[in-house]
């Protein structure tokens, strides 16, 4: 038996060894720069941070608009309106009813205003009508009243 065949087959592969550690080195040095914070979470940071003082400003803004408020009796229905001070929208609470329709809504606005009203375009694209009934404990979120735009 040749002896340099026997040294040959016992000799450890290293160069398959150091290649298997290099990527392995190399994969996790990716998955941990992946895994940690970047600038887009750094960026998405502050725009929360903004929308969230935009949505205040809002808040604060559709309450003073609020406060201004005056009760109205539309077609025997009792509604609450607050007109925003450049008449592009109106906020409308409908009063002692246990529900209402966007088409009532819009009626109140447009009585209340002399301008052309439309209801929430959330509720449009929804499927929700000008005659759908829809129940006030929908409106609990949005502080007992819903948005309508308008167009004088």
């Amino acid at each position: 038996m040749d002896l340099n065949v026997i040294d040959n087959y016992k000799k450890p592969q290293t160069e398959g060894v150091i290649l298997r550690v290099l990527i392995i080195f190399f994969f996790s040095i990716f998955l941990v720069g992946a895994c940690g914070p970047t600038n887009q979470s750094r960026g998405t940071s502050a725009q929360l941070h903004t929308q969230k003082s935009q949505r205040a400003a809002n808040l604060a803004r559709n309450n003073a608009i609020w406060a201004q408020r005056r009760g109205y009796v539309v077609s025997g229905m009792n509604y609450e309106v607050g007109v925003s001070p450049d008449w592009s929208y109106a906020l409308v609470a409908p009063i002692g009813q246990a529900s209402f329709s966007l088409g009532e809504v819009e009626t109140a606005a447009s009585a209340v205003t002399g301008c052309a009203a439309t209801g929430d375009s959330f509720l449009y694209l929804i499927g929700v009508s000008q005659g759908t009934r829809i129940p006030i404990s929908a409106l609990d979120k949005l502080s007992g009243r819903t948005r309508v735009e308008l167009t004088c």
